[in-house]
């Protein structure tokens, strides 16, 4: 998971555990000594920012219920205009730090220290929020299971990193984990929309044409070649696990290579890298493919729906470019290869009944 600047904190919406107040409180105090500003975002997009100064080694944000949204991220800055901002976190029990959900009412995070590039403190939530002990984004190989997801149904935070990217039917799969209050939250209607728009597009297929190393488009017809399936793969240059795969994919393309395409998908942001990294795998059969580098000088945008970071993660289409399977049907203790390859040699023993 790529690292953000920020530490999101969550105002919990969680009204069946706790009653809502008027208002709710974020108090930050900070080492003695302390000057500086924190720049305050408001909103999942940082729709509203502020930047507040600290005064006595304090800065206390106070807002209506109604007029609070679900996320407040902070940085610590030296000055008002100092872009070298501090990556402001806390810490639980002295032992993980990361960002934590916060609950109703007043929330005190005390900073152990103020330095660059980390900062770390404690939370005390005075309602007693249970799930400050989350620990659902120091695991990614298991965020994408639905068990683990259901495990967290309660859990804003985990509401929150869920993909925008997803396609609608995983993202469903991913929002039914959580409870109504949640899903009916701010993020959670979010999401519906969301799902209710991409319901008009065909999901991964309708990214093709994409375009391979030496810059020539390939279309999701040309690619399937005739076969039953395909298998696409979402992989990165910088991810040691979807190269540590290739000789497993390799050898599993020659067991239903006469049934299933193969198309690998980098969501490299970097061209050079991207090459440079098919270069020094093995060479396998099927194509490699970007999505965004076109053969132009600039490439184009990423597509949102690959723009994740989850790799590897898996899809399997069908013959007319619908999504059977994704990733996120994964056991969050199994590899998403293994689980792939299980799905489909299912899919084809079933194929073979019809």
């Amino acid at each position: 998971m790529r690292k953000n600047l920020f530490v999101v904190m969550c105002f919990g919406v969680l009204s069946c555990l706790h009653t809502a107040s008027a208002q709710d409180v974020l108090e930050v105090n900070f080492p003695t000594g302390t000057e500086g500003f924190v720049e305050v975002a408001y909103g999942v997009m940082g729709e509203r920012c502020d930047t507040l100064p600290i005064v006595d080694g304090r800065l206390v944000i106070e807002k209506d219920r109604n007029d609070l949204p679900e996320i407040v991220g902070l940085e610590y800055k030296k000055e008002r205009d100092d872009s070298n901002k501090a990556w402001m976190s806390v810490q639980i029990n002295s032992a993980r730090w990361g960002n934590f959900p916060i609950g109703y009412g007043r929330t005190v995070v005390t900073f152990d220290s103020i330095a660059f590039p980390l900062s770390v403190g404690t939370i005390t939530d005075e309602y007693g929020d249970a799930e400050a002990n989350d620990t659902f984004f120091h695991d990614r190989q298991r965020f994408r299971s639905k068990e683990f997801l259901k495990s967290h149904s309660q859990s804003l935070n985990a509401l929150h990193l869920l993909p925008n990217s997803w396609d609608a039917d995983t993202l469903q799969m991913a929002l039914d984990c959580f409870s109504e209050s949640l899903r009916n939250s701010q993020r959670g209607i979010e999401l519906q929309q969301l799902i209710s728009a991409r319901k008009e597009e065909t999901g991964v297929a309708r990214l093709f044409p994409m375009w391979d190393t030496a810059g020539k488009a390939r279309s999701f017809k040309e690619c399937l070649n005739g076969k039953e399936y395909m298998l696409l793969g979402l992989w990165a240059s910088w991810c040691g696990p979807c190269r540590a795969e290739i000789p497993e994919l390799m050898d599993y393309y020659e067991h239903c290579r006469e049934r299933v395409a193969f198309v690998s998908v980098t969501i490299d942001e970097d061209r050079d890298a991207w090459l440079k990294a098919v270069d020094e795998l093995p060479r396998y059969e099927w194509p490699n493919l970007s999505p965004k580098f076109d053969g132009t000088q600039e490439g184009r945008s990423l597509p949102i729906l690959l723009d994740n970071g989850f790799v590897p993660f898996f899809y399997i289409l069908d013959h007319d470019g619908k999504t059977v399977y994704s990733s996120l049907e994964a056991d969050g203790d199994e590899k998403p290869l293994d689980d792939a390859k299980r799905r489909l040699d299912a899919l084809l023993t079933k194929s073979n009944r019809l």
